[in-house]
């Protein structure tokens, strides 16, 4: 089991479309609400704002750089795959179930020297934590393979977005533990058992 994430230049392409569409769709109706007010409080003024030209006017710098991005961003990943999606570098980390070992893998001297470092070690050398963050809705909780002797951590953040339920860390570190055991056979994935 081996874990990548995409490259930071296909995640730019992302949040150009994504972070595009919602400021638009917040942003428009927003201000469509202060025009129509400027309207409205125009009315028995001496100078009259009318609510397309209001509307219109402010749109070219309010709505329109994010519909555009929103758009640029939906047709280059829906039409042009290989403008968006680069390769990762390489995994973060390898869990390898025939030998039982756990790798991680360095890119810091990858950009200078073209090395990747690796740190490998036996499954049954890593401990399980429970992390857990405070913020002001409340505490959530993730997963923590640490290494006993080495300064070693994989953070299942990516695999496992934080919320606020216990299980779920568990349900991940059980699992694992069931798939890097080796006497017996591979552990179900609910997804993809038949209901009988």
């Amino acid at each position: 089991m081996r874990f990548a994430q995409l490259a930071a230049y296909s995640k730019f392409w992302i949040y150009i479309n994504l972070g595009g569409k919602w400021i638009f769709l917040i942003f428009t109706p927003f201000y469509a609400l202060i025009s129509l007010a400027m309207h409205i409080a125009s009315k028995n003024s001496n100078t009259k704002v009318d609510f397309l030209e209001a509307f219109i006017g402010g749109s070219y710098f309010i709505s329109l750089p994010f519909l555009l991005c929103w758009l640029i961003g939906h047709i280059v990943i829906n039409h042009f795959p290989r403008i968006w999606f680069r390769p990762p570098k390489g995994p973060l980390w390898e869990l390898n179930r025939r030998t039982g070992l756990v790798t991680i893998f360095g890119y810091k001297r990858h950009r200078k020297e073209r090395v990747i470092d690796e740190f490998i070690a036996p499954f049954y050398e890593f401990d399980a934590y429970m992390i857990t963050t405070h913020d002001r809705h409340g505490c959530y909780h993730g997963l923590l393979l640490q290494h006993r002797y080495e300064e070693q951590r994989i953070n299942f953040h990516a695999l496992l977005g934080p919320d606020d339920f216990q299980q779920r860390p568990c349900a991940l570190w059980d699992f694992l533990q069931n798939y890097m055991d080796t006497s017996g056979p591979i552990p179900d994935i609910p997804l993809f058992v038949s209901a009988s």
